[in-house]
């Protein structure tokens, strides 16, 4: 998987998305160079509800759908 700028350069490259005992790590690449791993806490998954609004979480649940 992907994660493309807004002109559709590549940003990261997603590798793997595991779970870790209760976390979520992505491990990837960035910009074709630097390699990374993420790692989702669910405390830190709860801090990012507020920045959700309805049609974000909307999109999330149907753009596996879409074309």
């Amino acid at each position: 998987m992907q994660l493309r700028n807004t002109d559709g350069s590549v940003l990261m490259t997603v590798n793997e998305v595991s779970k870790d005992g209760q976390n979520l790590v992505v491990d990837g690449v960035l910009m074709d160079s630097m390699p990374v791993r993420c790692v989702l806490t669910p405390s830190d998954a709860r801090r990012a509800l507020p920045l959700l609004k309805l049609r974000t979480i909307w999109l999330l649940l149907t753009i596996l759908f879409r074309p």
